[in-house]
């Protein structure tokens, strides 16, 4: 029944990448964000008050498909951000991660293990969230303008410059005189409308376009499958680890035993801190190293730690090797969800960083059947073989987004000379 209530989970997220990032490619980041925020704590609280197993599993997968869409609300703030501050502002969202880690095991102290109650308290913190963003959250001024909704993107900006104090009035004709010139720009050279949404698109005499058949043409289709890969890999690896690090420190599984059900809580809570150093490293160093160079080097040393894990033995040596293994994952990780949105075109933003989350949610599904199976030796090979497929991927990928924006600009020019052919 365990088993069952945790794939329910993933499952729920696939769903919930796949359907709700594509739809924020159609009706904005905003709405969509509103959508998976409702049901993370509606559902969430329902489980809370559960009164049958079946029950359960339905309000879990209904959980899983709000988490799934998450990525939607990742991909707005990376829109709202200069380019110049997009590194750190991004990064520093991956504290809290490991924040609401710490805060589920305070919330299952409080309530002395009651699992009704660690599930309702849990639910306050996205709830919060979601009430306030409800409240104050803006539609993506890059997605609107994509659309051609220059008009809305102005109203937006309006309400922003008001929460933040701005007047106004003395900036509003400069913003419609840019946008009049980028428009005309666009219309003029061709360069921009390359890169538009196909509603906007249309507007301005140009073939409609399909963000999945952008995504999965011939073009493109090579660097998607290599961020695919990079994500299931990540996924694979950063769960693998935390379900191998309960092992290791678990009675029988190379550690110390200790009072919570033969695990070794202090052991593992220091992992869980060691992630902050992770994050912390690279929210210093990525304006200086890069997105690529900052993911080769921390996907490889995870890989190389892997190796290493299942020959250190027990105690403080394997603590120290099991930490440094968190610290390069969680810093390798958190730039792949900063590099993702940044080598997609607005366009598709939605679709390709959700199939990318999708594929992560499978590596996580997939791996607990290797690391809870085969020998600890076995799962520190499988796993470092793993992270030399993602650091093949990574290597593939482009650091910035206008080498794809060259690629999609070529893939629409050779459809629309074959379509001018067809019609002649």
């Amino acid at each position: 029944m365990i088993s069952m209530l945790q794939a329910t989970i993933f499952i729920g997220e696939l769903l919930g990448a796949m359907t709700l990032g594509p739809l924020s490619d159609i009706y904005g980041r905003r709405p969509v964000t509103n959508a998976a925020n409702s049901m993370i704590f509606v559902a969430g609280l329902g489980t809370a008050f559960a009164t049958n197993f079946w029950s359960l599993v339905a309000l879990r997968v209904i959980v899983g498909v709000g988490i799934g869409g998450l990525s939607v609300s990742f991909d707005l703030l990376s829109e709202m951000t200069h380019p110049s501050a997009r590194g750190k502002q991004m990064l520093g969202q991956q504290y809290y991660w490991t924040a609401g880690g710490l805060l589920c095991s305070f919330f299952y102290v409080i309530v002395n293990g009651w699992w009704r109650g660690l599930v309702f308290l849990s639910c306050l913190p996205p709830m919060t969230a979601g009430v306030l963003f409800a409240m104050y959250g803006t539609e993506s001024l890059e997605w609107l303008e994509s659309q051609g909704r220059t008009e809305d993107r102005l109203r937006e900006e309006a309400w922003i410059a008001n929460f933040e104090g701005v007047e106004w009035e003395e900036e509003e004709e400069k913003v419609k005189e840019v946008v009049v010139r980028e428009r005309g720009r666009s219309e003029g050279e061709g360069d921009r409308i390359n890169l538009i949404h196909p509603g906007a698109a249309a507007q301005v005499g140009h073939n409609t376009h399909n963000p999945a058949k952008i995504l999965w043409g011939r073009k493109f289709r090579g660097q998607l499958l290599c961020m695919m890969m990079t994500w299931f890999g990540f996924g694979f690896l950063y769960y693998g680890l935390v379900f191998l690090t309960t092992r290791l420190f678990s009675d029988g599984g190379g550690g110390e035993a200790d009072t919570k059900g033969g695990i070794d809580i202090s052991s593992i809570a220091i992992n869980s801190l060691s992630e902050l150093v992770g994050t912390s490293l690279v929210y210093f160093t990525i304006d200086k190293t890069g997105r690529r160079t900052a993911q080769l080097v921390a996907y490889s040393l995870t890989s190389v730690f892997l190796l290493l894990l299942p020959y250190v033995g027990s105690g403080a040596a394997l603590t120290i090797l099991t930490c440094l293994t968190r610290i390069a994952i969680m810093a390798a990780s958190s730039v792949t969800w900063l590099h993702t949105p940044e080598i997609l075109a607005t366009e598709v933003r939605g679709t390709g960083h959700s199939t990318c989350n999708a594929m992560a949610r499978i590596g996580a599904g997939v791996c607990p059947f290797m690391v809870n199976s085969a020998s600890i030796e076995a799962v520190g090979c499988g796993m470092a073989a793993v992270g030399g497929m993602v650091v093949f991927a990574v290597y593939k990928l482009p650091e910035k987004l206008e080498e794809n924006d060259k690629m999609i600009k070529r893939k629409r020019q050779e459809e629309e000379i074959e379509l001018e052919s067809l019609s002649i």
